[in-house]
């Protein structure tokens, strides 16, 4: 990662993980996402009339939901784009990335390729029961090619109803 980078710092339960800002469209808190059908394998929500395949940060690292944040995320797989909402805990901070310090493998297996390295956090941004060490994480490695996939077919599928529309 280039110093000129940036990264945005969010809680997930008592991590702190990190995603590289060149991807991020957008932070909205919960209330301003609202869903538009949980019907498909992945559900759809829509932000100031986009919609976007939904993910949770926690479920997705094998942790209880997480809430306070949705991190608005575009992506390209297989050349086509393909937009992504990540709830979150709370965004903390944008800033330069952290000192890293590799992970071992298999120490996350559902999400390990996600999961790229570790960083201390800092002192300021640990509360209570807060874990000392954060998570880096790869976005485009969040969701399995199984799960984009699908996050594509529930988009194309709201798309095809908001066409079909009176």
């Amino acid at each position: 990662m280039e110093s000129s980078e940036l990264s945005l710092f969010v809680e997930c339960h008592e991590f702190v993980c990190t995603i590289e800002t060149r991807s991020v469209e957008r932070l909205v808190l919960s209330h301003d996402v609202v869903v538009v059908t949980r019907d498909g394998a992945v559900p759809v929500v829509q932000v100031a009339a986009r919609n976007y395949a939904s993910f949770n940060l926690g479920r997705l690292l094998g942790m209880p939901p997480t809430v306070g944040a949705s991190v608005l995320v575009n992506t390209v797989v297989d050349g086509a784009p393909l937009a992504l909402c990540f709830d979150t805990g709370p965004c903390l901070v944008v800033r330069a990335p952290p000192v890293t310090v590799k992970l071992q493998s298999g120490l996350f297996n559902a999400r390990r390729r996600a999961i790229v390295a570790a960083f201390e956090v800092p002192a300021a941004m640990r509360s209570r029961a807060r874990s000392p060490v954060g998570l880096t994480l790869a976005v485009e490695e969040l969701i399995t090619a199984a799960e984009r996939e699908a996050a594509a077919s529930s988009l194309r599928a709201v798309a095809r109803l908001v066409a079909s529309a009176p």
